[in-house]
């Protein structure tokens, strides 16, 4: 961003940015914020606001957990404004010339898009953990020249085989973690432990996914779990080996 022209550049990750815009404006704030972080980040990004100001708020899944937003900021005549571009694009179709314009704006090299950095490239085999990598920087893995692959390409779908107990996954609920759970299903998985943060109750959209895999006979457990917290993670693990166990034994008629 200092590359591209920007005076002044602030962490969204921490919630002191919000201090260091109102030292960086004299106390005064900002006229407009477009924003796209969700939790805490909200309030303090509404202190921002100068009377009369505007936050626009783009459109994410996160958006709609937001369930309260204080109303004393309000009394400084500020507005709020939630923006979902795919609904503005069906419901007001004249808008869509906007981003027509825009997208030939990019093709024919008028505007870039953003190269976010910093990066860090690593040639295979990747350093270990302990390397020095920044928190939030961009990494790019490369192949050597005389790199060659291990096996023979697939060419047809694997063929998997699945004892009788769960499978854990982490971030299973959403995203890469959910697709991989759906593709074990679709090769014969029937148990699956989808462990994720927040787990089923905290995730949105988790009832519809679970019913889906219920629809299709498979079990699924969906305990909140930071794999990151070692207590947590064995305490859960060892919650699904016995539960796996109860299931062996109903299976042998033993229970």
């Amino acid at each position: 961003m200092r590359l591209l022209g920007a005076d002044h550049v602030f962490d969204s990750r921490s919630l002191a940015f919000a201090d260091e815009v109102l030292q960086a404006t004299a106390g005064e704030g900002v006229d407009v914020v477009l924003n796209s972080l969700a939790g805490d980040a909200i309030p303090r990004n509404l202190r921002l606001l100068r009377p009369f100001g505007r936050m626009l708020r783009a459109w994410q899944a996160r958006f709609l957990r937001e369930l309260s937003v204080g109303l004393r900021p309000f009394r400084n005549n500020i507005s709020y404004f939630g923006i979902d571009a795919d609904q503005l694009l069906e419901q007001r179709p004249e808008r869509r010339r906007v981003f027509v314009d825009l997208m030939a704006l990019f093709a024919d090299g008028t505007l870039q898009p953003l190269r976010i950095g910093p990066m860090m490239r690593w040639t295979l085999p990747v350093p270990s953990a302990d390397a020095g990598v920044a928190p939030h920087r961009k990494i790019v893995v490369t192949f050597p020249p005389d790199f060659a692959p291990l096996g023979p390409a697939l060419t047809e779908a694997p063929r998997l085989r699945f004892a009788p107990s769960d499978l854990p996954g982490d971030g299973g609920l959403s995203g890469f973690g959910l697709r991989t759970a759906r593709w074990l299903v679709q090769h014969g998985a029937r148990h699956l432990a989808l462990l994720s943060r927040r787990g089923a109750v905290g995730t949105p959209d988790a009832a519809a996914q679970l019913l889906e895999f219920d629809a299709q006979g498979v079990t699924i457990a969906a305990p909140a779990c930071d794999v990151a917290d070692l207590g947590k993670l064995r305490d859960t693990l060892d919650q699904i080996d016995r539960t796996c166990a109860a299931r062996r034994c109903r299976a042998r008629g033993q229970w």
